[in-house]
């Protein structure tokens, strides 16, 4: 009973759970989150070098691989960004995530713009769990860029 009742609970949460944060990579702010810390001095629009990581992990150690769908896993950018990827889906490597491995992340390198009104970021990721069953998870960030 114990093993089919586990069982039911892995495939209701999901076993998994995503994540995605904004680092600053340089200047005084360096290794600082984005997220209140990019200044809009509204005179100069000065591009912010940040780092976005986009994060899978396991949360039920039970479940076997983890097998991913396609079409319901992306990754997206929105906003005023350096880097050819603004607002436009990019991939997220879609090969199982074997049982030894805990998590899969995505680095993004690009540039903010601080007069943009904001800036957002997304992960989505959809876990094959059998030929007819799948579950989602998915997380979300936005940048605002505080006036001075």
């Amino acid at each position: 009973i114990l093993t089919a009742f586990k069982s039911v609970l892995s495939q209701g949460s999901c076993g998994i759970k995503t994540s995605v944060t904004c680092t600053i990579r340089s200047g005084y702010k360096k290794n600082l989150p984005c997220k209140g810390n990019i200044m809009n001095d509204n005179s100069m629009c000065r591009y912010v070098p940040v780092y976005f990581k986009f994060e899978v992990c396991r949360v039920d150690p039970s479940i076997g691989e983890v097998r991913f769908r396609g079409k319901g896993t992306k990754l997206m950018l929105r906003g005023t960004l350096v880097g050819g990827f603004d607002n436009a889906p990019f991939p997220l490597n879609q090969s199982p995530l074997k049982k030894s491995v805990k998590c899969r992340s995505k680095i993004k390198y690009t540039k903010i713009n601080a007069c943009d009104q904001k800036i957002d970021a997304s992960i989505r990721v959809e876990r094959r769990i059998s030929a007819k069953s799948s579950c989602k998870r998915s997380s979300f960030l936005t940048i605002t860029p505080i006036s001075t």
